[in-house]
């Protein structure tokens, strides 16, 4: 069995935490409820590396907050469709 863990980045496993908590809206948008502590604590990572890579990957416009509200976020579309794809790939890979 392959550790895809081994295979990814951080900014890959915090998107792919992110979009296991995350849920479609009905107007199509992907709301993510989830706190960057509860990130960290899913990652094994320190608060400080998780808000770093949040500010990393929210100046890259691939997410943001949702309506400026803390723990709760928005996935752009296209990063959606990149880690969609990805989950997939890691499912069969690791069952």
């Amino acid at each position: 069995m392959v550790d895809f863990n081994i295979l990814t980045t951080n900014n890959y496993r915090f998107l792919r935490v992110m979009f296991d908590h995350g849920d479609v809206m009905p107007n199509g948008c992907f709301i993510i409820p989830i706190t960057q502590e509860e990130i960290a604590k899913d990652l094994g990572l320190s608060l400080k590396s998780t808000s770093a890579i949040f500010t990393k990957l929210q100046n890259m416009k691939m997410i943001s907050r949702f309506d400026g509200h803390k723990g709760r976020y928005i996935m752009s579309k296209e990063v959606y469709e990149l880690i969609k794809g990805m989950a997939t790939v890691e499912d069969k890979i690791v069952k």
